[in-house]
């Protein structure tokens, strides 16, 4: 799904314990052919996933102008983590939610308003115990794809610029 291939691995040979989201963004000619990006990146493969849900960073290593009001909340299964943030009220007003399948998939829908949506997806896939490859997927409303696609891609590849000096930097303990 979702123009990849997923591999499940369990040490015991189960089947996958929850299926991830099919997105039809991807099929929908008001979307933009995806854009993707590849990164190896020093980080442990949780890290990838609770920085997806770290609203607060987003002010101190991204520049953002502020913290909006969010909720961060787990399913009962501690697998599935969502984030909730409205920043309706701000200078450049958008609403952001974030779904993350743990530890290694992480969803990420943004509307600035009628018609101006974005989703991005990044499967991270652990290559060593400090070294994680993230994929990030893009589409953008046909209506916006002249003002924001390409920049927007341009953007998640600076974001991972400012979080790269944290993750090569952090120490994983147990």
């Amino acid at each position: 799904p979702n123009a990849f291939v997923y591999v499940w691995f369990h040490p015991e040979n189960t089947a996958p314990q929850w299926a991830l989201p099919q997105l039809q963004e991807l099929d929908d000619e008001g979307w933009t052919n995806a854009r993707y990006t590849e990164h190896l990146v020093p980080a442990h493969v949780q890290d990838i996933c609770e920085n997806s849900c770290d609203p607060v960073h987003f002010q101190y290593v991204h520049r953002q102008p502020g913290v909006p009001p969010s909720t961060v909340t787990i399913e009962d299964n501690g697998r599935i983590l969502h984030l909730n943030t409205d920043a309706s009220e701000s200078d450049y007003p958008s609403q952001l939610h974030a779904t993350v399948f743990s530890p290694g998939f992480a969803l990420v829908r943004n509307t600035y308003g009628p018609g101006a949506e974005m989703v991005m997806y990044n499967s991270a896939q652990p290559v060593s115990r400090h070294e994680t490859l993230m994929r990030w997927t893009l589409t953008v409303r046909r209506e916006i794809e002249d003002v924001a696609g390409d920049d927007v891609m341009r953007g998640i590849i600076d974001g991972l610029s400012d979080d790269y000096p944290i993750w090569a930097n952090k120490v994983h303990k147990q």
